[in-house]
């Protein structure tokens, strides 16, 4: 084990945390929020004002992230449960010998509070939350933020951590907060957050919303009381990042196909002056074509997910990033892919390529040390979830956006396996292989707008906690 040796911000955070009971850390991934929140719960339990910690995170870092920041560092060591959802492992974790902290994933509360359900909350194994991730309770109509709603009063301190605080949109935030403060900011209902402090644009029925400007900064110093943001940047040495953007013009015939598409999209959406569900199904189809294939059927049983057959349209986007890895001549390359067919056409045409599609904790340890290793060129992944918890930054420098994705926290969190603290890379090149006039250009500039008001949020935090240093 190794001794941990905070940073004077890691300082900082714990003695605010310490200090506040309710509090959110908005950390870049690299910061160490990981082992913050550890030093929080290992000085309060010694004191005795607590006596156990409820995480809640997601599937892969409860497995991996966590376990190993607790056996990694000597001086934060704690014993730990991880409460699995499976075979009665929740009941026998709460019902078990008493340790520090307790690991579960959202999808796990359900059982949890059948479990808890009518005890007392003394009689709870802990009186503190961590939800690490913090996004995946973001909307206060969910279920999972529904299961974990009426447990907040029970608990004496309560913590939520991530990087990306409003991935898509301000209205992110509310449920979040809540955790934080059960609603004194912003409220228990959506509609009563997005009245104040949004305006509604277009017709009701399509639920679009931005900032009002009137009440922004109003919503922006709410948040800023109760919370840290940090920036990687502002406190490590990272790699710069460089964008590539990579024009991929469609054959004529593809083209006609695209726009027969793209007509059915737009009629679709004017037809009533709402957007119909088959105008989502023509968009979808508008991406997969600027892809290169397309789904035969829509919205297939689940079961027939990976029986789905589909056409093959052009193959100018596998050509163009068969060019890139020559032009990386073996360097490592991290490929982002977001359909069934993109992955079909990835391994018929790039030799060597690994997979990494989520698999098990196994899967998941081998893949990141034969990356950090330099044992494999080409890294094939779905955003999102399986990029949780991963640390790529020993090893490459390049990225792919193979297919364009407009989920802004998957597309960050991908980019953050290589851009982090442990890298040795002078720039970090996120490559985008972008279908000239398609929807591909609208997802950008979408990413590019979220990213946008994802740093005026920081930055406004940021100045908050110029003129009120925490």
């Amino acid at each position: 084990m190794e001794k941990w040796i905070p940073h004077s911000y890691m300082r900082r955070c714990v003695a605010r945390c310490i200090k506040e009971k309710y509090q959110a850390l908005f950390l870049d991934p690299g910061l160490g929020k990981t082992s913050i929140l550890l030093r929080v719960a290992k000085t309060l339990i010694d004191a005795g004002e607590i006596k156990g910690v409820l995480v809640v995170v997601p599937l892969r870092p409860m497995y991996l992230t966590w376990p190993n920041e607790i056996k990694k560092w000597g001086n934060l060591y704690q014993s730990y449960t991880i409460l699995h959802s499976e075979f009665g492992g929740i009941e026998k974790g709460i019902n078990g010998q008493q340790t520090n902290i307790y690991l579960i994933n959202p999808e796990g509360l359900k059982k949890l509070r059948e479990v808890l359900k009518g005890k007392r909350a003394t009689s709870w194994p802990f009186d503190m939350l961590i939800v690490d991730e913090s996004t995946k309770f973001k909307y206060v109509n969910t279920a999972r933020f529904k299961y974990l709603k009426p447990m907040l009063p029970k608990f004496k301190r309560r913590y939520i951590a991530t990087g990306t605080p409003i991935p898509n949109s301000l209205i992110d935030i509310q449920g979040q907060m809540f955790i934080v403060d059960q609603g004194e900011a912003f409220g228990g209902t959506r509609s009563h957050f997005t009245t104040r402090f949004f305006k509604r644009v277009g017709r009701p029925e399509w639920d679009n919303w931005k900032p009002n400007e009137d009440t922004i900064e109003g919503l922006y110093r709410k948040v800023a009381k109760r919370s840290i943001r940090l920036r990687a940047r502002d406190h490590l040495t990272l790699p710069k990042r460089v964008n590539n953007f990579i024009s991929i013009r469609l054959p004529r015939k593809a083209m006609r196909e695209y726009r027969r598409m793209e007509d059915e999209f737009y009629m679709a959406w004017d037809k009533d002056g709402v957007m119909a569900l088959s105008s989502s199904a023509a968009r979808q189809k508008c991406h997969q074509i600027a892809n290169g294939c397309v789904y035969k059927s829509t919205n297939p049983d689940a079961a027939e997910q990976e029986k789905r057959e589909f056409f093959i349209i052009h193959e100018e986007k596998i050509k163009a990033l068969q060019d890139l890895i020559d032009e990386l001549q073996s360097k490592p390359l991290l490929i982002a892919y977001r359909f069934k067919h993109d992955l079909w056409m990835l391994k018929k045409h790039i030799k060597g390529l690994t997979v990494f599609d989520g698999g098990t904790l196994k899967d998941a340890a081998k893949i990141e040390s034969d990356w950090n290793a330099g044992k494999i060129q080409t890294l094939a992944l779905y955003p999102g979830t399986n990029a949780l918890g991963l640390n790529l930054q020993q090893s490459g420098e390049d990225v792919c956006y193979y297919s364009m994705i407009d989920d802004f926290e998957a597309y960050e969190q991908l980019i953050l396996r290589l851009e982090r603290q442990g890298s040795t890379a002078s720039h970090i090149r996120v490559h985008h292989l972008i279908g000239e006039d398609t929807v591909d250009e609208a997802i950008q500039q979408a990413i590019t707008v979220k990213a946008f008001n994802q740093d005026r949020f920081n930055q406004y935090l940021e100045e908050y906690r110029v003129r009120i240093p925490f």
